[in-house]
């Protein structure tokens, strides 16, 4: 669902964490349609923030765009617009005998986030 902003302008997330701008004429026809990607999306947020143009800031967006992070380093993707992780990276979240987790890891760590599981299944 979009944001209609004013003036038949309008702003939607798509699932790749892309942002659509598009203006629809007074006939309800789509006669501009702009796509920024996510980080680009983050650095405009960024940008026009309080905070201002700095990494510190861009970085918060970024986060707060939405996104997955990977628990053992600062990789990030997006969810498809079917709500799945890509390829090769994958989610463990639960609760093991009251010890809550919640791990999301890249393909590069996939080996540690089976360890780390297997190490919370073992002691529980």
């Amino acid at each position: 669902m979009a944001f209609h902003w004013k003036d038949n302008w309008y702003f939607a997330r798509i699932g790749n964490g892309a942002v659509i701008i598009y203006h629809k004429d007074d006939h309800d026809i789509i006669d501009v349609d702009i796509e920024i990607d996510a980080d680009s999306w983050a650095s405009i947020v960024a940008s026009v923030s309080a905070k201002g143009d700095t990494a510190e800031a861009f970085q918060e967006a970024r986060e707060f765009h939405g996104g997955e992070k990977c628990s053992f380093c600062e990789e990030k993707t997006d969810r498809d617009s079917g709500g799945k992780l890509p390829d090769g990276w994958g989610k463990a979240k639960g609760n093991v005998s009251g010890e809550s987790f919640d791990i999301t890891f890249c393909p590069k760590h996939r080996k540690e986030a089976e360890e780390k599981l297997d190490i919370i299944f073992k002691v529980k």
